[in-house]
């Protein structure tokens, strides 16, 4: 009984302590192109070009910008390039991207352009180095299967890129698993959880789990100087949330060091 109060008061400093400071439970690496290159949100698209389309990303493309894209994993291990494993809010359609092979995948039309569903392998083929990109590995789970996939297929490219995620036991995996690869953290607030004490929790929480090399936060959630420490201390900063209108007026750069955007809606 004593060892179990203890434990349970042991743990509970150990969250207090976590709220106190930001810590820096980071490892950065130099990233200039994060710096430099504003990141198109799942690719350039715009009312007639599909998110995580090949399109989208063509576009991007032409206009000089770094291309920010979502993994799946299908049921036969095949990494393809669609931000929802639920077919209903894309193609109106019941079924999961992982409960489909690459050959029924292969069958989707996205709805805006008519396109297929792009595997990784096919946007490295069509990036060719010319951007860098910044793969988002959706899995919620622990790792494996999905990121051996991953790093199979991007073995022997030669443009730039990096991983991330929300997970922070994917990005630890990664971390370990290829210690030269550029591998991320995304944040964001937990639901009901909208102050300052929850978010330097979990924040270092999941930090100090996975020791990220940069790191993507929800702009939104983001107060004046909130991230200025570990800035100062090399990490690159990355914001998320943002549209072209916040990349023209550079206002940003006080809070991150470089966005991740969407084309602002044309006006009615």
């Amino acid at each position: 009984m004593f060892l179990a109060i203890a434990v349970v008061l042991l743990a509970g400093i150990a969250l207090v302590s976590l709220g106190v400071t930001r810590y820096d439970f980071f490892v950065p690496v130099e990233l200039p192109w994060m710096h430099s290159i504003p990141i198109a949100h799942r690719g350039l698209f715009d009312a007639h070009l599909d998110e995580n389309s090949a399109g989208a990303i063509l576009n991007a493309i032409r206009n000089g910008y770094a291309v920010e894209l979502d993994l799946r994993c299908t049921k036969d291990g095949v990494p393809v390039v669609i931000h929802d494993n639920t077919l209903k809010a894309t193609f109106g359609l019941p079924g999961r991207i992982s409960g489909m092979t690459l050959g029924e995948v292969s069958h989707l039309q996205l709805p805006k352009s008519g396109e297929g569903i792009p595997t990784l392998q096919d946007i490295l083929d069509l990036v060719d180095g010319r951007v860098p990109l910044l793969i988002e590995i959706k899995h919620y789970g622990f790792p494996g299967r999905f990121e051996e996939a991953v790093l199979a297929v991007l073995e022997g490219y030669r443009g730039d890129y990096a991983l991330q995620c929300y997970n922070p036991l994917v990005c630890r995996w990664l971390r370990k698993r290829a210690p030269g690869m550029p591998v991320g953290l995304l944040l964001n607030d937990l639901p009901g959880l909208h102050f300052e004490l929850a978010r330097r929790v979990k924040d270092n929480l999941f930090s100090a789990i996975c020791r990220p090399n940069f790191l993507t936060y929800n702009i939104e959630y983001v107060s004046d100087g909130m991230l200025d420490r570990h800035r100062s201390n090399g990490l690159v900063v990355l914001g998320f949330g943002l549209d072209s209108t916040d990349l023209a007026s550079g206002a940003f750069k006080a809070k991150v060091d470089n966005i991740i955007f969407e084309l602002a809606a044309a006006p009615p």
